[in-house]
């Protein structure tokens, strides 16, 4: 892969000596690296050239072209080639040219490098029958989508509807609003013209607005012509428990324009119109689709010199980790179509985590290799050209400090009922509260300790963390230290009081002696005998911990956590006793 010395012109009289000395370096390149180096940096005789991942990383010519990505990395200019290790093996590790370079054998001396490059080309060949049907499909919808933004009625239609102070931002010809215009356009988005669809308003026979009589049915294709004017890809229909008709519909219209009027939906609704609105209000703007099923808007900065990312669900802007650190998604692909007809692979923006396993969800997916996905991206995008700066950001993200984020990113999704948060799975794994407006690299540790830093009203950073009793806890940051929210907490004893009433099916034994224990740990927190319960005790198993529910109370009750196969101990002086007490009682009355 490299040599010492000038590089100069070859021919075919003295290429065989220059390959005897070629192969001399080779070997004692070999010798120094051969326990650490991916084996890849060299193909027969001939040297190649350096190549750079993001400027964090050197490959050697042949990973670089069969392994990554088109794009990815960049050539090194240099007249003069000097000895370097490629270092394909730690850029699989973290997920990029894994589908290709982790099916190549290693190669164990000099003389096997010359079969190494079939073997990577025999990897990508495997992998080459997959059918791009379905995600040709996929980029041809989002295209279309984001070329009705450029219509100039669509987009006056998009100015007409927004207040003045809003539409005073938009800029004419080469210029691109200021950033702060993008704030302002998304405050006021949802909730000033967009609302998020969870059930209909009322049942359209006898009027009902009691949602709890309005269900789910099925779903149908258009039918009216208001329905097919607006492009509605599909309507759902909700059945009304009270007159017991099934005519009331929510059309999921696809016309940017059509929704300035219904201003209802979900992200779909909420993406493509927000997008609109961008491009009327004069930013360069992108439709962004990730295929596990979510819709969102890019902008370009003038200011930052970059692309940001923008949810109007969630009123978040340049969030981009939000989706795999906060909502816990398994990100496969994330498409942004943009003004020009073009579309970018975008996914290593927002997936940096484990890249490697979004590579093969993707081959799952489609049974593409990476370079066929951007063939096809090209087929579609002929005419776009690649933004250097954009190609270097995605290269450098796959070294980046992955956890170096602020708390706003670790919140799970908001936009919705919690029930279809739930059950989506985009509910997150982090307590609620303000905490999350003041902190960074926060993590839950065992499922059961919160980290992170805390800012302090000095503006430092403090580590802390705190134990979690329960899914309903909330917590504050006060002055870098975690602060149980208390509201939050006793809601959740009454909710896991009543539980554990309802799962005893009336034994009151289990009422005795669960406000015993309370009781016994009030008179002396801080003996053994009290904070320790042995769960292989017949009367511990059988009585105590026999509601489904019982570890839970005990734990947010008294803090009581699993210490060993055989025991659950709880901390001396837990904060909450005199309160679980009081719930229990409340929850679970002695009856007359």
């Amino acid at each position: 892969m490299a040599a010492t010395g000038r590089r100069r012109e070859e021919t075919p009289e003295d290429d065989d000596d220059n390959g005897e000395n070629k192969s001399g370096a080779c070997e004692a390149i070999w010798a120094s690296v051969a326990d650490t180096t991916c084996s890849r940096f060299l193909i027969g005789r001939s040297f190649q050239p350096q190549w750079s991942v993001g400027g964090a990383a050197s490959v050697c010519g042949t990973c670089a072209k069969i392994c990554l990505p088109p794009g990815v990395a960049e050539v090194v200019e240099t007249g003069v080639l000097t000895a370097f290790r490629c270092e394909m093996a730690e850029v699989a590790a973290r997920g990029l040219g894994q589908d290709v370079f982790g099916e190549a054998p290693r190669i164990e001396k000099v003389d096997d490098f010359r079969l190494l490059e079939g073997a990577l080309r025999a990897a990508v060949a495997a992998q080459a029958s997959g059918s791009c049907e379905a995600l040709r499909a996929t980029l041809s919808s989002g295209l279309a989508t984001r070329r009705a933004h450029e219509d100039p009625a669509a987009q006056a239609a998009a100015l007409a509807a927004m207040p003045e102070e809003v539409r005073s931002y938009r800029y004419e010809g080469s210029s691109y609003p200021p950033d702060a215009a993008l704030s302002a356009l998304i405050k006021w988005f949802k909730g000033g013209l967009f609302k998020w669809f969870n059930k209909p308003d009322a049942c359209a026979s006898c009027g009902t607005t009691n949602k709890a009589n309005l269900k789910y049915h099925s779903t149908t294709g258009p039918a009216s012509e208001a329905e097919v004017a607006g492009k509605a890809s599909r309507v759902e229909v909700y059945a009304c428990a009270l007159c017991g008709s099934k005519e009331t519909r929510f059309p999921r219209f696809n016309d940017a324009v059509t929704l300035l009027s219904s201003r209802r939906g979900r992200c779909g609704e909420f993406a493509n119109c927000f997008t609109l609105c961008c491009v009327a209000l004069g930013f360069r703007a992108r439709y962004v689709l990730d295929v596990t099923d979510h819709v969102w808007t890019e902008v370009w900065s003038a200011e930052k010199r970059r692309w940001l990312h923008a949810d109007p669900c969630e009123k978040k802007v340049d969030k981009p980790r939000m989706y795999e650190k906060g909502w816990g998604k398994k990100l496969i692909a994330v498409f942004a179509f943009g003004p020009d007809a073009d579309v970018v692979d975008v996914t290593r923006r927002y997936a940096r985590d484990d890249y490697g396993a979004v590579l093969r969800r993707r081959f799952e997916r489609w049974a593409c290799t990476e370079a066929t996905i951007a063939a096809e991206i090209k087929r579609l995008s002929p005419r776009a050209e690649e933004d250097p700066a954009e190609r270097n950001e995605f290269a450098t993200n796959i070294f980046a400090d992955n956890d170096a984020d602020d708390g706003e990113v670790f919140r799970g999704r908001t936009a919705g009922d919690a029930e279809w948060i739930a059950a989506r799975g985009e509910a997150g794994n982090l307590p609620k509260g303000s905490w999350l407006n003041s902190a960074r690299n926060a993590k839950v540790v065992d499922g059961a300790i919160l980290e992170a830093d805390l800012r302090t009203c000095d503006g430092d950073w403090r580590r802390d963390a705190v134990h979690i009793l329960h899914d309903a806890d909330e917590f504050d940051n006060i002055d870098g230290r975690f602060r149980r929210a208390e509201t939050a907490t006793l809601a959740g004893l009454d909710g896991l009081a009543a539980k554990l009433r309802d799962e005893a099916q009336g034994n009151l034994e289990v009422r005795r002696l669960h406000l015993k224990l309370l009781k016994n740990i009030a008179t002396d927190p801080t003996k053994d005998k009290f904070r320790r319960l042995r769960t292989d005790n017949d009367i511990v198993k059988n009585v105590i911990l026999a509601p489904p529910s019982a570890q839970a109370w005990l734990r947010l009750a008294v803090g009581f956590a699993p210490d060993s196969d055989a025991f659950l101990v709880a901390p001396p002086h837990p904060p909450l006793l005199d309160q679980a007490r009081a719930a229990l009682e409340r929850a679970w009355p002695l009856p007359p």
